[in-house]
């Protein structure tokens, strides 16, 4: 007997509603002051879930997140699959807040349908406003800075290297030294996509600048002072640094806990460039 249209739609319909689904969490916050902290990010979208390079197809996002920061993204699935399958979740940049760093891409993993973990949090961050504050609150740096209209920072120099050297010899002073490496890493990278290249080159300097100050302050807890730092804010100078504690690592016939994870950061940044900016923290090896 052959099935009325309508039928065939009910049975359909059917189905569909019987389908299993796994449900992605997705809070979205902004910080653009370390003072006043996180607060959430509303009408943020698209986001969007990749399985390798491609779409994954199954899952279905809102278009942007509700006052509350939030949205919740369906994944069809089906709890008789046992293979784990690894998701990324991509987030978007911000259309209505042009100048906050995108935070990276976070993965997920589905198995059957069972989502792990089942909650991501993205934190999108004004680097600008966040790095004045720092700058602000850090006599030392008051002149580094210099108010155009914008923000701006003046030419790295060789009065600066000691003036983050000095940064990195107190935990406080420290976590700030690295905020500064992150954020103006991250106005490298904005300025060199706005086709601001001196601007980037500027910023670039001084994230390398504040790396190397902190590689200074690492190989002086190695026990062999730090004469052999470069504390400049050359890219070139960075990897030459690795280069010496790796050197000196390498020397230590029984290495600690602490040494075996500062040995394996230092080959991770020695062997994974990045284009701009160093994107690895080493503050816990510079304490």
């Amino acid at each position: 007997m052959k099935r009325s249209l309508t039928t065939i739609f009910l049975l359909a319909c059917y189905s569909f509603a019987q389908a299993e689904s796994a449900e992605l969490r997705i809070e979205v916050v902004q910080l653009y002051s370390e003072k006043v902290g996180k607060r959430p990010f509303s009408e943020v979208g698209f986001f969007e879930l990749r399985r390798g390079d491609a779409k994954f197809e199954g899952a279905t996002c809102p278009d942007t997140s509700n006052k509350e920061g939030k949205l919740t993204c369906k994944l069809v699935c089906s709890a008789k699959d046992r293979d784990a399958i690894r998701l990324k979740v991509i987030p978007p940049r911000p259309q209505i807040a042009k100048g906050y760093t995108v935070p990276p891409a976070d993965e997920v993993t589905i198995t059957g349908c069972k989502l792990l973990p089942d909650t991501k949090q993205f934190v999108y961050s004004d680097s600008r406003k966040l790095l004045v504050e720092i700058l602000q609150e850090t006599p030392s740096l008051a002149d580094i800075s210099q108010k155009e209209g914008d923000f701006v920072v003046k030419p790295f120099t060789v009065n600066t290297a000691p003036k983050l050297v000095e940064l990195s010899k107190q935990p406080a002073s420290l976590q700030k030294l690295d905020r500064i490496r992150v954020y103006m890493g991250d106005l490298a990278i904005q300025s060199q996509g706005d086709g601001n290249s001196e601007a980037a080159k500027r910023y670039a300097e001084y994230s390398y600048g504040a790396s190397n100050a902190i590689l200074h302050k690492v190989y002086g807890n190695l026990g062999s002072g730090s004469q052999q730092i470069l504390t400049t804010g050359s890219k070139a100078d960075f990897y030459k640094n690795l280069g010496t504690i790796k050197v000196e690592l390498d020397k230590k016939p029984n290495k600690s806990e602490q040494d075996l994870g500062l040995s394996s950061t230092v080959t991770t940044l020695r062997t994974s460039p990045s284009s701009h900016v160093p994107n690895v923290s080493l503050i816990e090896f510079a304490k």
